[in-house]
């Protein structure tokens, strides 16, 4: 059964956490986490969100952010995700 849609508010810090399907690894190696953050970069000069903290970690990663937009999450997760 899928859950619900979290409420969308303006004012909303949102802690967003990502993992590896079965604890596989997202990072292998320093350029990967490079890479993720230069990603990060360009997604914040083109979506509408702040980034106040992130946490990398080789099978998972924590961003606490603020969102301007509710379809920005989803596009800005989208879009680190996939690449």
């Amino acid at each position: 059964m899928p859950r619900k849609p979290r409420a969308f508010t303006a004012a909303g810090v949102y802690h967003v956490v990502t993992r590896g399907n079965n604890r596989q690894y997202l990072f292998k190696k320093r350029d990967d986490f490079v890479f993720f953050l230069a990603l990060l970069t360009r997604l914040k000069a083109e979506l509408s969100f702040d980034l106040y903290h992130y946490c990398l970690m080789s099978n998972h990663t924590h961003l606490l952010m603020k969102i301007h937009d509710s379809e920005a999450l989803q596009k800005i997760m989208q879009r680190a995700n996939l690449t």
